[in-house]
C-alpha cells in the first residue's frame, strides 16, 4: 500500500480528514463509475475534485458544468471512441429538476453503455464507444432532491455511489487551497488485475459485499466491490489484489452505509430510499464534535425544541446516535463508533499517518 500511504501522508499534512476520500474518488475514477461527494458546504469536496483534476489524473478530465442534449450533441465527435474523466464540481450547477433528470439520465446511459442515441426532434444524438467517470459534488438537501427523481431507484441508484464526507479526525481549520500531491505511476485498466477465488470467499470480503449493496443492487454490488478492490492494487502498482487492500476498503463501510441508514423509503415499498439531509447534517455534526446538546444545536440551525426533537427521533430510533438519560446531551452511538470509526483510527496509527 506504498502509494496508498504516500498520498494519505501528503494530504494529511495539510487537509486532515481529506485523504481517505480522495483515494475513494480515484478508485471509482478507475472503475468508469459515477460518484456524488456529499456535505456541506466547507467540507473539502471542490478541494478533492480540483486535487483530482490537477495530481492524480491518469486520462484526459473534462469538467461540466452542465449537461444538455444541446451541449452534448456539441461534444459528441469529442467523446465518441474516448475515455475521459468527467468532473462536476456543484451538481446544483444542473439548476433545474429537468436538467438534473436530463444529466442524470445521460450520464447513467454513458457509465453502462458507453454510448447515446437520442432524438429529441431538434438534435440527433450520437456517441459511441465512450468511457467514462463522473465525480462530482453535492449538498444534502440536493442529494435529497435527487432521491425524488422517479427514475432514481429503477435505474440511477445503481450508477452512482454516494460518498458522505464524514470527518474521522474532528473539524479542522477551512483552507482555500489544495494539498501538494506528487503523482504516483497508475495501472490505468484495472481489467487487468486479478482477484483470486480465495479473496472472494474471505469473511470480510462478503461483509462488504453486503455493504456496497447498500449503495446498489443485489446484481451489481459484486461487480462494484471488485473494481474497487482492483483499483486499490492498481493504485499501489500490483496486478493481483492483496487482503492488504480488502483490509484497506474495510476503512469506508461507514462511508457506504451511511447512505442507507439516513434515508427513508417514501409511502410505501415501491417507491425510492430518499435521504433525510436534516438526519445527515446532525449526524455529521455529532460524530465531528464528539456529541452536542439539543440546546445548541436548535439556537445553531434557529428551529424550536419541537422540530429539534422531532429530527433527533429517527436517529435515535435506528440507534445511531444516543441521549443521556436526564441530559440534554446527544452522540454517536459508541457501537456505531466501534463498528465503524475505531477501524479508521487503528489503520492510521498502524500506518504512522497523524503521529
Amino acid at each position: 500500500m506504498e502509494n496508498t500511504i504516500s498520498i494519505l501522508r501528503q494530504v494529511e499534512k495539510t487537509h486532515k480528514n481529506l485523504g481517505l476520500p480522495l483515494i475513494f474518488a480515484k478508485m471509482v475514477d478507475l472503475c468508469d463509475l459515477g460518484l456524488f461527494l456529499v456535505g456541506i458546504r466547507g467540507k473539502g469536496k471542490t478541494t478533492v475534485l480540483d486535487t483530482m483534476r490537477d495530481c492524480l489524473s491518469h486520462r484526459d478530465i473534462m469538467e461540466i458544468s452542465i449537461l444538455t442534449y444541446a451541449g452534448l450533441n456539441k461534444m459528441a465527435d469529442t467523446l465518441s471512441n474516448r475515455s475521459v474523466t468527467l468532473i462536476n464540481r456543484d451538481f446544483s450547477s444542473f439548476y433545474t429538476d429537468y436538467l438534473k433528470d436530463v444529466a442524470v439520465n445521460m450520464i447513467s446511459a454513458l457509465i453502462t453503455d458507453h454510448s447515446i442515441r437520442a432524438d429529441t426532434g431538434k438534435y440527433h444524438l450520437k456517441i459511441d464507444n465512450c468511457t467514462i467517470s463522473f465525480l462530482s459534488a453535492t449538498q444534502p438537501q440536493m442529494l435529497e432532491r435527487i432521491n425524488r427523481i422517479p427514475a432514481w431507484e429503477s435505474m440511477y441508484r445503481d450508477r452512482f455511489i454516494r460518498y458522505p464526507m464524514l470527518y474521522w479526525f474532528g473539524v479542522p481549520k477551512y483552507r482555500n487551497d489544495m494539498p501538494k500531491v506528487l503523482p504516483v505511476e497508475l495501472i490505468p485498466d484495472i481489467n487487468d488485475v486479478v482477484i483470486t477465488k480465495s479473496m472472494k470467499e474471505k469473511p470480510e470480503y462478503v461483509r462488504m459485499l453486503t455493504l456496497v449493496e447498500r449503495q446498489t443492487s443485489e446484481g451489481r454490488c459484486r461487480q462494484y466491490l471488485d473494481g474497487l478492490l482492483k483499483a486499490s492494487a492498481a493504485i499501489n502498482g500490483r496486478e493481483i489484489v492483496a487482503e492488504k487492500d480488502l483490509k484497506f476498503l474495510q476503512l469506508f463501510a461507514g462511508n457506504l452505509v451511511m447512505d442507507y441508514l439516513l434515508s427513508d423509503r417514501q409511502k410505501g415499498v415501491s417507491r425510492s430510499l430518499v435521504l433525510n439531509s436534516d438526519s445527515y447534517i446532525i449526524f455529521e455534526r455529532l460524530l465531528e464534535k464528539g456529541g452536542s446538546s439539543k440546546t445548541d444545536m436548535r439556537r445553531e440551525w434557529s428551529v424550536s425544541n419541537v422540530t429539534m426533537q422531532k429530527n433527533l427521533n429517527p436517529l435515535m430510533a435506528k440507534n445511531l446516535i444516543k441521549g443521556s438519560f436526564g441530559k440534554d446531551w446527544y452522540e454517536i452511538n459508541p457501537v456505531w463508533i466501534e463498528k465503524y470509526a475505531k477501524p479508521v483510527y487503528n489503520w492510521f496509527e498502524e500506518a504512522g499517518i497523524h503521529e
